[in-house]
């Protein structure tokens, strides 16, 4: 048998709706490559695309001949919607790249399955579309997906299987790239997948999806469990709210090996046991004076245990800008002892405190150059505690074995502020 020939390919954002414009620059920062470099760059032991990706290529090289086809993969992480222009280009540079690897016989694409662009609502969607009129329908293909994915009925349409995380925090890209090896191979071999899909009018808020605990990993857990010789794959995507799209809502995805009536039987029980337990995802927040009040009382008890707080709605993972000063002020007010803070997206303050150097006491202005009333100014006395200009290689989640930023340490008082 001729060695099947897969395209491999990436457009990995998730886009809040709240947040600035994504840019070519961020994707060029993060990820953005095409044909040789991103066969290179999948061969790094730290590379910077996507971990569904290099799973993909590991379990397809667990068996026979294959020939890698790398065509362009793009990686802008949590931002805002990307720029229209700029994801003309992406999907330009997909068509040439297939078109000219064509003939193919298989295309694994590395999805976020949330994104917005500035002039198209379902930018994944069209991702899979041009896939898919260049290569035919007869030609598998398999897209991954975050499990925050915004699922349209047109990527459901253009893609054969969408195998989404199972984790939150995610730690399970890898496998689901090991998967999609798994149904290519299966495909090459004649088989070709039936799915089904359901939408459900609910949007779980982000507190409420661990998947270790609670009425999420409780639906996960369930899903898996319909798993057997007929059903290939059951995705349950929470959604991502901050999209701001009309595709926004959870979504349940079945895959069988040939019968779509039992595909949709599932996809419909696993909706409607998610459905009936819907009040379980109504969220118990902490006030900032409670939390203020633990944070104090912690920090005068070495006996208490260690305590996290979070900024729920300024959340950087989720395209949140990550320099809210709520908690920051209002534990610094209240004397606060042995707080770190982390982390801090602060341009200014960050190329001020290089500036000064490590040792250097100074008047921290937090938020110095901000007009949004949600990234409020503050102001304390701190000292540069240390400086670092270093690669930083991610060790779990998303960012496992990903290439990160420089960061910048402060010490407040006895507070550190990363």
């Amino acid at each position: 048998m001729p060695t099947p020939r897969i395209a491999l390919a990436g457009f990995m954002l998730e886009s809040n709706g709240h947040s600035p414009v994504a840019t070519k620059a961020e994707f060029e920062a993060l990820g953005y490559f095409g044909g040789n470099a991103l066969a290179e760059d999948l061969a790094k032991a730290n590379p910077r695309n996507s971990a569904t990706m290099t799973g993909f290529v590991e379990g397809m090289n667990g068996g026979r001949d294959w020939t890698t086809v790398p065509i362009v993969s793009a990686y802008g992480g949590a931002s805002g919607p990307v720029d229209q222009t700029f994801f003309e280009e992406i999907v330009e540079k997909l068509a040439t790249g297939l078109k000219a690897a064509m003939p193919l016989d298989g295309v694994l694409i590395s999805l976020h399955g949330a994104a917005t662009a500035t002039g198209d609502f379902d930018p994944d969607a069209t991702v899979l579309r041009t896939v898919r009129d260049i290569v035919g329908p007869d030609v598998p293909v398999l897209a991954t997906l975050d499990l925050h994915a915004n699922v349209s009925q047109a990527m459901v349409d253009l893609a054969d299987v969408m195998s989404s995380y199972l984790t939150n925090p995610h730690v399970d890209m890898r496998e689901r790239g090991i998967e999609c090896a798994a149904i290519m191979r299966a495909m090459l071999g004649g088989m070709r997948p039936k799915s089904a899909f359901v939408k459900l009018p609910l949007i779980p808020p982000s507190v409420t999806q661990n998947t270790k605990s609670g009425p999420y990993a409780d639906i996960i857990k369930y899903g898996q469990s319909k798993l057997d010789h007929e059903i290939l794959n059951v995705s349950i995507c929470s959604g991502f709210s901050l999209g701001d799209t009309p595709k926004n809502g959870m979504s349940i995805t079945v895959a069988a090996r040939t019968s779509a009536e039992r595909a949709r039987a599932v996809a419909i029980d696993i909706a409607k046991t998610c459905w009936a337990d819907r009040q379980r995802y109504v969220p118990k927040m902490t006030s900032i004076e409670d939390a203020t009040a633990m944070a104090v009382a912690a920090g005068k008890d070495p006996k208490k245990p260690s305590l996290l707080f979070a900024d729920v709605a300024d959340n950087p993972g989720g395209g949140g800008r990550g320099n809210t000063a709520w908690i920051l002020e209002a534990f610094h007010k209240a004397g606060a002892e042995g707080v770190l803070l982390g982390i801090f997206n602060d341009p200014a303050l960050a190329e001020e405190a290089h500036a000064k150097g490590k040792g250097a006491i100074f008047a921290a202005r937090f938020n110095r150059d901000e007009t949004d009333q949600f990234s409020k100014q503050f102001a304390a006395e701190a000292t540069v505690e240390a400086i670092h200009n270093g690669n930083v290689v991610g060790r779990r989640g998303v960012v496992e074995g990903r290439q990160d930023r420089k960061s910048t340490r402060l010490n407040s008082s006895h507070r550190c502020i990363s």
